[in-house]
């Protein structure tokens, strides 16, 4: 593990020598007697990388592939995702903490596409072969589940009997379908504390825990509500908040928050800095995303620790985030399980807002919404800074050119 963090550091190093890239400049803060540092790369330096791919870490690939899917180039994206695959591969069977079975979906959805189905057999088998321990349950079923898909057309495909693989892929299918209906209902797919088996028909089996945790109910706001009142949306100072998230369970789970102070039409300052989620959220299914995993916050201060410099940060000034009722749900569900009352009063959505003001475009989702807005800002999406700082621009804008519903 020692070698493998060492040479991770080494590539990561030597790419910001070529690229002439450096970590975004965050803020050091200090209230009171408690002092910590928002400075998110310096963690990572000092604990954990992700891995790379090509000097990349493998999370920035995540775009790559879907622009190439997109396009109909499925080589291009299969090439990425393989990279990206045995990347991770390598570091999980080192540590399972690297564990990612994302990268391994994704490899198998484009040779399912490419009708590639002995390459799809084996590339599954080879990754359950290995033994490694699933983060999730449910990710660890879904890849099954393709197994026995692949499997079945593979049969067809060589003119043999599918109707074991067919039997055996509907009752994962069903199985699947149970687990959705258990995990709605509060129960977690997390390995953690006991254990449960899967089994393929060459019997053998891989290991996933289950730990149970209560979903919070969160108040409903009407749409309309998302959408500031002139007045405030003329408000010459305001702030722009990100949060990334561990996993789906909770918005508790959070383990970045990113705030972008405006003033004047200027950004001013900015406040970033890891989470670290509750002992039971601290599983981490986005890490693929965001390149956050359970050792980057594992010096990070939690929810309560860093408040008052948040809400020091805040004041009374209008809040705003690219799908609010993201991020307010997430500020809610921290506040609510510290016990703690911290949302902001005023906490309005560009998403909303850019559905209603740029019906035009082809949807809304950040990157879509930032390149009509400032074609010239370079967003780095699933990066809190820059997710934050792409939606100040998005207000920016409304007031500049104006908003109307």
């Amino acid at each position: 593990m020692g070698f493998l963090r060492a040479l991770f550091n080494l590539i990561k190093n030597i790419q910001r020598s070529l690229t002439g890239s450096h970590p975004v400049s965050q803020l050091n803060l200090s209230h009171g007697s408690t002092s910590f540092a928002t400075e998110p790369e310096t963690i990572i330096e000092n604990t954990w990388v992700i891995p790379t791919y090509q000097g990349r870490a493998i999370c920035d690939y995540t775009e790559d592939i879907a622009r190439y899917k997109r396009e109909g180039n499925l080589n291009e994206a299969l090439t990425l995702a393989l990279g990206c695959l045995n990347s991770m591969r390598g570091a999980a069977l080192s540590n399972h903490d690297y564990v990612m079975e994302y990268y391994v979906v994704q490899a198998a959805i484009l040779q399912h596409k490419m009708k590639k189905y002995a390459d799809e057999v084996a590339l599954i088998k080879g990754w359950l072969d290995e033994g490694i321990p699933p983060a999730r349950e449910d990710h660890r079923l879904d890849l099954l589940k393709r197994l026995a898909k692949a499997q079945e057309l593979l049969a067809k495909q060589q003119s043999q009997d599918p109707t074991p693989y067919n039997r055996e892929w509907k009752e994962l299918r069903a199985q699947e379908v149970e687990l959705k209906e258990r995990i709605k209902a509060g129960y977690s797919p997390y390995t953690t504390a006991r254990h449960a088996e899967l089994k393929l028909n060459s019997g053998s089996s891989y290991s996933s825990g289950i730990k149970w945790t209560k979903p919070t109910k969160i108040r409903k706001r009407t749409s309309s509500s998302y959408i500031p009142t002139p007045e405030l949306l003329a408000a010459s100072t305001y702030i722009a908040v990100d949060f990334e998230t561990a996993n789906s369970i909770s918005g508790a789970s959070a383990c970045q928050i990113a705030l972008i102070k405006v003033q004047n039409g200027l950004v001013v300052d900015r406040l970033v800095s890891y989470l670290k989620p509750p002992a039971e959220l601290r599983r981490f299914e986005f890490t693929h995303l965001h390149g956050i995993s359970a050792r980057t916050v594992r010096v990070a201060p939690t929810w309560v620790e860093v408040l008052p410099a948040i809400t020091a940060f805040i004041g009374s000034f209008p809040v705003y985030a690219h799908n609010a009722s993201f991020d307010s749900k997430v500020w809610q569900e921290l506040d609510d399980y510290y016990n703690v009352h911290t949302v902001p009063t005023h906490f309005f959505c560009t998403y909303r807002m850019a559905k209603k003001a740029l019906p035009h475009l082809e949807n809304h989702k950040l990157p879509t919404v930032i390149k009509a807005c400032a074609p010239k800002f370079k967003l780095k999406h699933h990066k809190a800074d820059s997710d934050a700082e792409a939606c100040a621009y998005i207000v920016l804008f409304f007031q500049t050119y104006g908003f109307e519903a």
